[in-house]
């Protein structure tokens, strides 16, 4: 099993749900919501911060490369 590490420690991701076969093709979703304060939650904010500009940048870059094959 996926070993993940949060802010708590090493978490075991959910096992999966078989999935549900509705005819009307809607998407059913489970999530689990935490809030970290203090020291740890401006760390973690931090971290978010970081990844987000990390995916925009890579995001802009990618389009850039892109746009200059055309």
């Amino acid at each position: 099993m996926t070993r993940l590490h949060g802010v708590r420690g090493d978490v075991e991701p959910p096992e999966p749900e078989p999935a549900d076969d509705s005819a009307d093709g809607s998407l059913h979703m489970d999530f689990d919501v935490t809030v970290v304060g203090g020291e740890q939650g401006r760390r973690l904010a931090a971290l978010q911060a970081e990844a987000v500009l990390d995916v925009l940048t890579w995001l802009y870059e990618r389009h850039r490369a892109s746009r200059a094959a055309e």
